[in-house]
């Protein structure tokens, strides 16, 4: 008798402890793709998101490279999709040169993301390519932001003549 209080409160111990730690665990996004970079870079996508500066940021560049507004972005928010589905829905967009919204209207009819990139007629790679040259035209424009602040703070001034006053005349 004793035995099976002892059993189950091991077992008991076990499941809270399995719970706890699954909780503890972010599943990352849903997207599968198909290409291993792109899921590896949504990954990255996914884990910054997480934080508020990382939020920001990812929402800056949907505005700004994909033309998304920040009401569009709110609105797909709260049809339950996180904010690395809403940069993939945006990828897909730009490279069928449809709109965000009706992609996403694709995808609520039913089918996974392979599904929906087949029906738009893009391959995985076609948007790892796309979404590597706009990192690389973000990374080149920041360096040219460190660039233009360096100049304003290390402005070379030219040498001050004196005005009259005291001094030896040539």
């Amino acid at each position: 008798m004793k035995n099976k209080y002892i059993l189950t409160a091991l077992m008991l111990t076990l499941l809270f402890a399995s719970i706890s730690f699954a909780m503890g665990t972010a599943p990352g996004p849903k997207i599968k793709t198909g290409d291993k970079a792109l899921d590896k870079a949504l990954m990255e996508i996914d884990k910054l998101g997480a934080k508020p500066a990382g939020k920001k940021e990812i929402e800056g560049v949907l505005m700004g490279k994909f033309s998304v507004t920040k009401k569009e972005i709110n609105l797909l928010r709260k049809r339950g999709y996180s904010l690395t589905e809403v940069y993939y829905l945006s990828l897909l967009a730009k490279q069928s040169g449809k709109k965000v919204n009706g992609v996403a209207a694709l995808h609520a009819k039913g089918g996974g993301w392979g599904v929906l990139a087949k029906r738009l007629k893009v391959h995985p790679g076609d948007l790892n390519r796309l979404r590597v040259r706009l990192h690389k035209i973000r990374k080149e424009a920041v360096k040219e932001q460190k660039r233009e602040q360096k100049q304003k703070r290390f402005k070379i001034h030219a040498p001050k003549e004196p005005k009259g006053g005291k001094g030896k005349k040539k």
